[in-house]
């Protein structure tokens, strides 16, 4: 004998009264599925602004990086801040925030492209790092001259360097000598030969080969930090 049993599911209130719930206080959705009401405003991973607005999430603007204090660029918008410039640009898909590659050296930002003197070295800022250019060194008037990289000159007596230690070339270092082109003689009793600059240490019996040495290194690249940042759209997910 074959027994047929009839089985009725009655509706459960209690689920149709949580869906209720949710659909009420669920107007949006974020990129991350999490629920907003309409109205909201908030910041995903420091820098995306979103809105919920008639039912879906808008991007509103980027919050840039501490370089512009912060402040909130608006969605396809350019700004220059502390000389710089910020930009979000939105289309369908994506948002993308970028800021301007700079140079940070000593609590000075410097553009890329800009040239600037540390000590007696010369940089310039590119996106990637400073590199050292050259050398200043000082001629018969006092005046301060740039020997680039790999070259020399001379003053009087003295030689002038700019160059890579050999056995390490991603330094730089300035140096003096005494030009080895020209017999130098120094006549006994007749006092000191002011040509010549003055020995580092009066611990060494006679002149050092090379003075006033000085080094750096050739690239010293950024912090790291990031200068573009793009976020891929989901589409907007409405809250039902």
């Amino acid at each position: 004998m074959i027994y047929f049993y009839l089985l009725i599911l009655a509706p459960t209130l209690c689920s149709s009264k949580t869906e209720a719930v949710v659909k009420a206080n669920c107007d949006c959705r974020d990129w991350y599925g999490r629920c907003k009401v309409e109205g909201d405003k908030w910041v995903d991973d420091e820098t995306w602004s979103y809105h919920c607005s008639t039912s879906k999430a808008e991007v509103v603007g980027c919050v840039a990086t501490d370089r512009a204090n912060k402040k909130e660029i608006s969605a396809n918008g350019n700004e220059t801040i502390n000389g710089f410039w910020f930009s979000c640009q939105v289309t369908d898909d994506k948002v993308r925030y970028e800021q301007e590659p700079h140079c940070s050296v000593n609590g000075t930002e410097y553009h890329v492209g800009n040239l600037y003197r540390n000590s007696v070295f010369q940089h310039i800022c590119l996106a990637s790092g400073t590199w050292v250019t050259g050398c200043f060194y000082k001629d018969e008037t006092e005046k301060e001259v740039l020997l680039n990289v790999g070259e020399s000159a001379y003053v009087g007596l003295i030689q002038h360097h700019c160059d890579r230690f050999v056995d390490y070339p991603g330094r730089v270092q300035y140096y003096t000598s005494v030009r080895d082109n020209v017999t130098i003689a120094t006549p006994t009793g007749v006092g000191k030969n002011h040509n010549l600059p003055e020995n580092i240490t009066n611990i060494l019996p006679t002149n050092p080969v090379r003075w006033l040495p000085e080094n750096v290194d050739l690239f010293i690249a950024n912090d790291g930090s990031f200068d573009t940042k793009i976020r891929y759209l989901r589409p907007s997910v409405i809250g039902d």
